[in-house]
């Protein structure tokens, strides 16, 4: 949806703002369309807006040559003769999780695409790549990660292993290695399981189960506190902890459902949950009442949000805006540092030095 929103600004000129208050389909559902949700485009929209070169707005590139029937759809591929540039720019909506450009699988392969679908036929070689993901939306990735910029010659060699990784995929013998990665959005999981499974793969099943027996086998029948766990073995529940809990999510659903058909797992029974919010059941009765006894003061109001005020006052193209006052206003913006977070060693962010580093620095 937000997608389709970013094409039609790019290509017919209109600004995310045009579509506020419209209601919008995707995947079966019809969604309201916020001054919020659309909001955050605007940098990316910009940043498009000001590229030198030929772009392709929401093309769809051929991956025959590496996965035979195999395409996708590139949101902006940017072909830039002058620098002998292409720029695969992808738009991420999610806000659950950061996507990084780093090596990343999906966009080189939409790169190879875009130029063996566009530029291969007209004899056009180019010399670099540029992979640039904008995932605003997300505390982790942000508006504009670091791009990444790879040489041609070596994206060739990434197709080649491309190409290996999807004959391997395709074979009817190809063992099945479960993991977070390869499991996370995998439709198997949502199957009815059979008799004695918690998902829809017995393999799954089987490794999660397995995870703890082969990696803490020296441990007590009662596990210890964390602060008594070795590093290894605190980073091995670290690491698969998103894993864990998606698994052990499922199990508490089963045994909710079990309860509600009358047969509560041993030791366990269903009761009524705490109460929600209070709330107005006549919301317009409600309000008549308030206005009449509290007037001005039966409403309350919030100041606008940078994001909020930034749509209505910072100039663009189509609309002039109050540069003067946005530009005072943009001195008033503070950003809190992002939170800490544990990564994987491959993860291209720096490291946060320890404490043992910065008393050392003194």
């Amino acid at each position: 949806m937000l997608h389709e929103i970013a094409a039609q600004c790019l290509e017919f000129g209109f600004e995310p703002e045009d579509y506020a208050g419209l209601t919008m389909s995707a995947d079966g559902f019809d969604f309201e369309i916020t001054g919020e949700l659309v909001s955050c485009m605007y940098s990316g929209l910009d940043w498009l807006r000001e590229q030198a070169g030929t772009h392709y707005v929401e093309k769809r590139v051929s991956l025959d040559k590496w996965m035979p029937g195999q395409f996708g759809t590139c949101d902006d591929g940017i072909w830039d003769p002058e620098r002998k540039l292409v720029t695969i720019f992808d738009w991420k909506f999610g806000a659950g999780v950061p996507v990084q450009p780093f090596e990343n699988e999906q966009a080189c392969a939409y790169a190879l695409g875009f130029a063996a679908t566009y530029l291969e036929p007209e004899n056009i070689r180019p010399e670099r790549v540029r992979i640039i993901i904008e995932q605003p939306r997300c505390a982790g990735g942000g508006s504009f990660a670091e791009p990444w910029e790879i040489p041609y010659d070596r994206l060739l060699e990434f197709g080649g292993l491309m190409r290996w990784a999807f004959t391997q995929a395709n074979d009817p013998a190809a063992p099945i290695i479960p993991g977070e990665k390869q499991c996370k959005f995998c439709p198997v999981l949502e199957r009815d399981p059979a008799p004695g499974n918690v998902t829809g793969c017995g393999v799954y099943d089987r490794h999660m189960t397995q995870m703890f027996e082969q990696e803490f086998d020296d441990l007590d029948e009662e596990v210890n506190p964390p602060l008594d766990l070795t590093p290894r073995k605190r980073s091995i529940i670290v690491r698969n902890a998103k894993t864990i809990e998606k698994w052990l999510a499922k199990l508490h659903e089963d045994s909710i459902d079990a309860a509600l058909n009358g047969s509560p797992d041993p030791g366990m029974k269903m009761v009524a949950g705490r109460k929600g919010h209070r709330k107005w059941g006549d919301e317009e009765r409600a309000e008549v009442i308030l206005k009449d006894c509290l007037h001005e003061n039966a409403f309350t109001y919030k100041l606008k949000s940078p994001a909020q005020a930034e749509k209505d006052m910072r100039p663009r193209r189509a609309k002039p805006g109050q540069p003067e006052a946005w530009e005072a206003l943009e001195n008033l913006i503070v950003q809190d540092e992002g939170k800490p977070v544990l990564v994987f060693q491959d993860d291209e962010r720096p490291a946060i030095p320890s404490l043992t580093d910065q008393f050392d620095d003194l």
